[in-house]
């Protein structure tokens, strides 16, 4: 009796023997090997939470992105690179038939849009070299009248395919982005319209003053006109999306200060590339260009400070 008795464990004592196992680390190796895997502040918060329990052999979970989140896989329920294609490809048709509509609504008013547009030119006439010269210049104005008319709609549209990227905390931000974005919009290509482009078009007809005679097509017109105020107004941008960057701890000040040469090629290269083949008139677009770029400095610098002291 005494020796079954000494032979049976007691069910309430612990076994002696058995080792607690050792819970495994999530590294920066397990975590970028799991799909869809998330940030490595995530998985750091993970493996510190397994380290510090008391369970036994319990399996720590390696965190997965959820669908709003930047690594987000198309078997996880997020956007796959196709996925992304399809989804640009979708976006840009959206604008597409937005530009169509509105220029086939400002096709109606292409007399007084034209007026508007050739007032630039001061004194200076347009000529035509084919039959259906006109008929395409009012085409070409509408187009462009178009564009600027559904301006907020096609921020929208561009914001809107960068949203799956973010997380929820930074979707917040859009509707302010498009906003913005229209408004600088507006206020770069009227800057473009009222100063830029009259003084741009005076300085380049007054060579040869005298000796000859300008001949200027409408078509050549319009494009060079409308490409320079599209590209202001795009231009005028540059504050806001370096705004938005920093807001998503994307960009720094010091990045920003670092690249000031190559902030100056890359600006020149641009102006060279919508302005005719004129060093005065690619400074003239290259030098507010460069200003935003000293403002989107200050843009940064301010919410880089904000976020630091916090």
């Amino acid at each position: 009796m005494t020796s079954e008795s000494n032979d049976r464990p007691d069910s309430d004592s612990k076994p002696v023997s058995r080792a607690k196992p050792i819970p495994r680390r999530v590294d920066r190796a397990d975590y970028y090997s799991a799909e869809g895997g998330s940030t490595a502040k995530a998985s750091g918060a993970s493996a510190a939470s397994v380290a510090t329990s008391g369970g036994g052999a319990r399996t720590p979970k390696v965190p997965m992105a959820d669908s709003g989140g930047l690594g987000s896989s198309g078997d996880e329920g997020g956007l796959g690179f196709l996925d992304h294609l399809e989804e640009l490809r979708w976006r840009l048709i959206k604008i597409i038939v937005g530009v169509v509509i509105a220029g086939s609504v400002a096709l109606y008013f292409g007399q007084d849009i034209f007026e508007l547009a050739i007032k630039p030119l001061g004194d200076l006439e347009l000529h035509v070299t084919s039959i259906t010269g006109s008929f395409y210049a009012y085409i070409i104005v509408s187009l462009f009248a178009g564009m600027f008319a559904i301006a907020p709609f096609v921020f929208y549209q561009l914001w809107a395919f960068v949203a799956p990227g973010l997380y929820k905390s930074e979707t917040r931000f859009i509707l302010p982005a498009v906003i913005s974005s229209s408004g600088l919009f507006a206020v770069g290509s009227w800057f473009c319209y009222r100063f830029v482009l009259p003084f741009a078009i005076a300085y380049l007809v007054s060579f040869g003053e005298g000796a000859l005679t300008p001949i200027i097509t409408v078509s050549s017109y319009l494009t060079f006109a409308g490409m320079m105020v599209l590209s202001f107004g795009a231009a005028f941008n540059m504050p806001v999306i370096a705004f938005f960057l920093a807001q998503m701890n994307l960009l720094r000040t010091e990045t920003l200060a670092k690249g000031r040469r190559v902030a100056v090629v890359v600006i020149l290269v641009f102006a060279a590339i919508i302005t005719p083949p004129d060093v005065f008139t690619q400074l003239l677009i290259g030098g507010p260009m460069y200003v935003l770029f000293e403002v989107s400095i200050i843009v940064v610098r301010v919410v880089n400070r904000g976020k630091d002291r916090k």
